[in-house]
């Protein structure tokens, strides 16, 4: 244990009405030299800082991290600027009463990817340099690691401290390509989502880990109550699940697990409250088993509140997960957890503690977890007030907003001249010994994360007393999520 993806449309953006914001789009954009040096502005107010996303056009796992992180930053010690490519994203940020700036986003996230061009990107570099000197952006952050890309090389040129805060272990190639290791600081939302970096050679003082957290505020809206409108017995032991219905998620393992479990009366119900490419798969797969009046899927719930509120034990089967947010907000409602031995989820749920954790894709394992909880009302009471405590002490959004403002000012400290291209830039080893590695042939992945070896990672936010588990390891990933 241990302490502590081309979009090419208008070439034009919209930005949030702010009086003296320029509109931007122009080819001559942040070529100007008399624009003011943001780093001049140091003590002048709140620090402002760029938080830049590159996602899909949803709110999911990444998307409610990034709103509830700004939402919970002390408008006296940070002034948040967002930068995005979705509408999605975009509206939320204005409607919480932030700066919200949408723009294309060219570039490549993998070798696989059309290359965008040189004028594509150097517009794109020129429209960041008008942000940060319209906004006087002090500091960086690349919400996941994709913006890395285009950040990096603008972090650089106006010598700025740049972050990327990582919710999953990349591939060595995403790694590569992101420049993550020419991050000022790189912070993991687990121990997990550093490992293959940490393999590359990045030291442990330009490494931290900021657990997510969550806004309980979310949750204390009026909650339907969906026992009554799905027509559950209101004595029926109920498992919920959340997550996209895709493969990773696992939920064909939970379906089969749930058939598994023993008779009960009245009989128990599965909530399977999500959407995605797989319902039609887990529809038959439920018939099949002979329990699909019993296998609940409403489709997409926007609010999740009543989900949690209906459920006795909240179960999710992982085959790959960076951190799993929806374990916090399980553990928010005094949920106990059934989940799996990857990524992240044992940094979330304390196995024996605040709910069971076994091997992925083994559905005996799964199912005797489910059924022992199934049987000990007194059990799943104790895991979940346990639950319930430890997310109120590591993952509100309060604490990681604590954790990130501590970390923007740290960055925000150093010297301009030790952040341009000058000298050696940190982040150089694991290039150097890249170049030296060329045409060997490169591990697939991993089948542990540092296994044998003690993670001397930076928690910040936790108290220095405080011992959390080693994630488990699921291999790299080329991109990252929150439990979507």
């Amino acid at each position: 244990s241990t302490k502590r993806r081309l979009i090419t449309a208008s070439p034009k953006f919209q930005h949030s009405s702010i009086p003296g914001c320029p509109q931007f789009g122009s080819d001559n954009a942040g070529d100007s030299d008399d624009m003011t040096d943001p780093r001049a502005a140091m003590n002048d107010g709140p620090l402002r800082v760029l938080i830049t996303h590159y996602g899909d056009d949803w709110i999911r796992g990444s998307e409610t991290l990034l709103l509830d992180l700004i939402r919970n930053l002390d408008k006296d010690q940070v002034t948040p600027v967002v930068w995005c490519n979705a509408l999605s994203i975009e509206r939320e940020v204005k409607a919480a009463g932030f700066t919200a700036i949408r723009t294309d986003m060219p570039h490549a996230l993998h070798p696989g990817s059309k290359w965008p061009g040189v004028a594509a990107l150097t517009k794109l570099h020129r429209t960041g340099r008008k942000i940060i000197r319209t906004h006087r952006i002090q500091v960086l952050h690349a919400n996941g690691a994709a913006p890395g890309q285009f950040l990096v090389p603008l972090a650089r040129r106006e010598r700025l401290p740049v972050l990327a805060y990582l919710m999953v272990d990349y591939l060595r190639r995403g790694r590569y390509i992101n420049l993550l290791h020419l991050m000022t600081r790189i912070v993991g939302i687990s121990r997990g989502s550093l490992a293959g970096l940490r393999q590359d050679g990045v030291p442990d003082d330009q490494t931290s880990i900021i657990f997510a957290g969550i806004d309980t505020a979310r949750f204390d809206r009026p909650s339907q109550n969906l026992r009554a409108e799905l027509g559950i017995p209101p004595q029926s032991f109920v498992i919920a699940s959340l997550g996209s219905l895709i493969p990773r998620k696992g939920h064909d393992v939970l379906v089969r697990a749930f058939a598994q479990l023993p008779d009960m009366d009245p009989a128990p119900r599965l909530l399977l409250a999500s959407c995605g490419p797989e319902e039609g798969a887990l529809r038959d797969l439920a018939r099949s088993l002979g329990v699909a009046d019993r296998v609940l899927m409403p489709g997409y719930v926007a609010s999740t509140g009543p989900v949690f509120r209906t459920a006795d034990v909240f179960s999710l089967a992982s085959r790959t997960e960076g951190f799993g947010l929806v374990f916090a907000e399980a553990g928010h409602f005094g949920l106990p957890v059934v989940a799996t031995t990857v990524g992240g989820i044992p940094e979330v749920v304390a196995d024996g503690e605040t709910g069971l954790l076994v091997p992925p894709n083994d559905v005996t394992a799964l199912a005797k977890a489910l059924g022992a909880l199934a049987a000990d009302p007194v059990l799943r009471a104790r895991m979940g007030e346990a639950a319930r405590t430890r997310v109120q002490r590591l993952f509100t959004a309060e604490t990681m907003a604590r954790a990130f403002e501590t970390t923007y000012h740290e960055l925000a400290r150093q010297p301009r001249q030790s952040l341009g291209w000058s000298g050696a830039p940190p982040g150089m080893g694991p290039y150097v010994n890249m170049v030296r590695s060329l045409g060997r042939r490169s591990p697939r992945g991993y089948t542990t994360t540092c296994a044998g070896r003690e993670m001397r990672l930076k928690t910040v936010g936790a108290s220095s007393d405080e011992t959390i588990p080693e994630g488990g390891h699921n291999g790299p990933s080329e991109t990252g999520d929150l439990g979507d």
